[in-house]
């Protein structure tokens, strides 16, 4: 595929679910409405250092549990209004669509230990994502969008050189209101507005579609999961949390380990010295075997073997 084919399948995706569902305004309240429940933060963390993956073209991508289910894939996109799920997502988690133009999800898991509840997204099967399934343009099934009903409760620092983004809760939350609210005029031409954007993208995807094989030979590498969260702005590889449940809790790993130490069956030690170098280390996993990691817990040195998660969060 040529860059500017792939630039075609991947460009719009802000244009066209600007109209969508939901939007925001700037009001500091806690709840969309009377009868509905406040989207708030179960985690208790000041900074969560959330990994991501970039798409071959470029899309920052995020693994989350959906109601417990998944793990789901996301595209991080600053400029929609809210979370979407695509329908076989919403399936899967059992996100119910009502009358309204929204859902509220129960639970949402993003990898990086950030837990929220009553996030307010929408269900829909947005043209992009489909194009981009159809041709397996990213080698994995992306699932859906996370756009500003969840991050507008965050600063974010975004600094692609490293492995991870940082999320930061603001104590702020945005106004959630729907389309259902404005007048039906408006709320028509809007909705008009969104249906030709996504049939526009729906018809650029069969169209690039018909320059490639039904589907491109692309596959991707997940990366492994343990649940160790990294203390930030330490020198050392100290583990600040251990994700409940998740392989290096299962292990008996603890916040204020410090990794020094990590190996494989086989092969010779990596010495660790900063969170950096044990995150490039454990990413070396490629079987379920087992990786020995060495910590210092109280002065003492301690042996842990952990089973990673080798499909994901």
């Amino acid at each position: 595929m040529t860059n500017s084919l792939k630039c075609a399948v991947g460009v719009g995706l802000c244009a066209a679910v600007l109209c969508s569902a939901v939007y925001a305004q700037p009001k500091p309240v806690h709840a969309s409405s009377a009868d509905e429940p406040a989207q708030t933060i179960v985690s208790t963390q000041k900074h969560y250092r959330i990994p991501y993956q970039l798409s071959p073209i470029d899309h920052i991508l995020l693994r989350a549990r959906v109601n417990g289910h998944g793990p789901f894939l996301f595209i991080l996109d600053t400029g929609a209004p809210t979370v979407f799920l695509s329908p076989a997502a919403a399936k899967r988690s059992g996100v119910v669509p009502g009358a309204s133009s929204r859902v509220v999800i129960h639970s949402f898991h993003l990898e990086g230990g950030l837990r929220m509840q009553n996030v307010t997204g929408a269900v829909q099967e947005l043209a992009q994502l489909q194009g981009m399934n159809n041709i397996n343009l990213t080698g994995e099934h992306l699932d859906g969008v996370i756009g500003f009903t969840l991050l507008g409760q965050f600063r974010l620092h975004i600094d692609l050189s490293k492995s991870h983004l940082v999320f930061t809760p603001t104590g702020w939350q945005p106004q959630i209101q729907s389309l259902d609210t404005l007048p039906a005029a408006q709320r028509n031409a809007l909705q008009s507005g969104a249906d030709k954007s996504q049939q526009q993208m729906r018809d650029l995807a069969k169209m690039a579609g018909s320059f490639l094989s039904p589907a491109q030979d692309v596959t991707t590498t997940r990366r492994p999961f343990f649940g160790i969260v990294f203390a930030s702005g330490s020198t050392a590889a100290s583990i600040a949390s251990v994700v409940q449940q998740a392989p290096a809790w299962s292990a008996g790993l603890k916040a204020g380990d410090q990794i020094v130490r990590v190996w494989y069956p086989g092969k010779p030690p990596i010495n660790v010295a900063s969170a950096s170098d044990a995150i490039a280390a454990l990413n070396r996993a490629s079987s379920s075997n087992g990786v020995v990691v060495v910590v210092m817990r109280d002065g003492v040195r301690k042996k842990y073997t952990i089973l990673p998660n080798l499909g994901g969060f």
